[in-house]
């Protein structure tokens, strides 16, 4: 399974939630509607209307979207925690 992160560090939710990852060692990247084209071209296509936005992607199709700052985070740090 993928996901994307879709953030817009400039919003004080995301902001805080760039901030709660670092803390707990959680490594992310993420997708910004100021990204470059690449970057907008995704927010557009998976239709992402507010952020934060986790998109779990199974084999290139969305299975779920989680928008809580915790439900995220709990996500991240169970797929961090894996060993491939």
């Amino acid at each position: 399974m993928d996901h994307i992160l879709f953030l817009n560090k400039t919003w004080g939710v995301d902001f805080m939630l760039m901030k709660k990852l670092e803390r707990a060692n959680i490594e992310f990247e993420y997708v910004s509607l100021a990204g470059d084209l690449k970057d907008q071209t995704l927010y557009y296509k998976h239709n992402v209307r507010s952020t934060p936005l986790l998109l779990i992607l199974d084999n290139g199709k969305e299975s779920g979207r989680l928008s809580s700052t915790d439900e995220i985070i709990e996500y991240l740090k169970n797929v961090s925690d894996t060993e491939i």
